[in-house]
């Protein structure tokens, strides 16, 4: 009812000029009638008006029937402009026709853009996938090497190594975040096993930095992706390491349906806190320390929102930081 009165009102300001012109237009006739004493002007001008009404209302009812239809394909076109052209009316006058023709050219130029961009974007993932997986072979090999026998310093390369690993992994991931719904292979999974697996993935840095990691068994289940959910707990081990200098990290279960992995590092500032997510921000403890990217948690928080997993942190300046992952409800 509101869209009609919308409709209603937009139509009677477009008409208004007609209608007043066909007003005065009859009253002028009514007036030159009766000033020429034309016999019995009044009735006979009155039965026309009344006759012009007549047909006045039933052309407004006609006209207005056709602009209703009209704005309701041109509402349709807007709720779906990837076939507006095709949900367009037709037009009535010359102007419209111009109007639609100028609308058929942008929305085919935008196409064109949209497929020249989509092109470009997929040989850059293409390019970076290939490049991801190619330099696996070197760092494999490097693995080989340092586990030879009498390697001055290896485990601090090992260390290093699994950086340059872990940040290619960063790098394919990036590229693929937005297509990640496709790169999904979704099932159940007995959780404590992938994080045992992230965790022996990730024990380098433990051993190198000193501290403790503790793992409670969950026994949650939850339908999610390996690689990805790997690739998040992974992250947030890697961050819990580099922002504690002594103490321990621990995977502990939290609730029914929730995980958190809690370090004793130096913390999150509470003004940095509500937006250590966001894409790019390094915060204070990126300034000071000069490690952070503001990519990390970004990628975290965009792969928990692909998997359905909440993720969110809690922290206290100078005693540690909890990241928490609660899974969704089983059906």
């Amino acid at each position: 009812m509101r869209r009609l009165l919308q409709y209603w009102n937009g139509y009677a300001k477009e008409q208004r000029k007609h209608w007043l012109g066909g007003i005065m237009l009859a009253g002028l006739f009514y007036v030159t009638a009766v000033l020429n004493q034309l016999p019995q002007a009044g009735a006979r001008m009155s039965y026309a008006l009344v006759l012009a009404l007549f047909f006045l209302v039933c052309q407004t009812a006609f006209s207005f029937r056709r602009y209703y239809r009209k704005q309701e394909a041109l509402r349709h076109a807007a709720v779906h402009p990837e076939a507006c052209m095709e949900e367009l009316p037709p037009a009535d006058s010359l102007a419209e026709e111009q109007y639609q023709e100028l609308l058929r050219q942008v929305v085919e130029e935008q196409r064109r853009l949209v497929t020249v961009q989509e092109s470009s974007r997929q040989d850059m993932v293409d390019y970076y996938s290939m490049w991801a997986h190619q330099i696996k072979t070197p760092i494999a090999a490097l693995h080989l090497l340092l586990e030879r026998d009498g390697i001055p310093g290896a485990h601090t390369m090992e260390e290093e190594l699994f950086k340059i690993e872990q940040y290619t992994d960063m790098a394919l991931h990036y590229v693929r975040l937005e297509r990640m719904s496709s790169d999904l292979a979704l099932k159940e999974y007995e959780i404590d096993g992938l994080i045992r697996g992230a965790v022996r993935k990730s024990s380098v840095l433990f051993i190198g930095s000193g501290l403790s990691l503790e793992v409670e068994d969950t026994g949650i289940r939850a339908v999610t992706d390996e690689k990805w959910f790997s690739f998040l707990v992974e992250q947030l081990l890697s961050n819990a390491v580099k922002y504690t200098r002594e103490g321990s990290v621990q995977i502990c279960r939290t609730d029914r349906r929730s995980i958190a992995v809690k370090d004793t590092g130096i913390g999150i500032p509470a003004g940095d806190l509500p937006r250590i997510f966001e894409r790019g921000f390094t915060g204070y403890n990126g300034r000071i320390y000069r490690k952070s990217t503001g990519i990390g948690l970004y990628l975290c928080r965009q792969a928990a929102d692909g998997l359905g997993i909440a993720l969110t942190a809690r922290s206290v300046p100078g005693e540690g930081t909890t990241m928490i992952l609660r899974f969704p409800e089983q059906l």
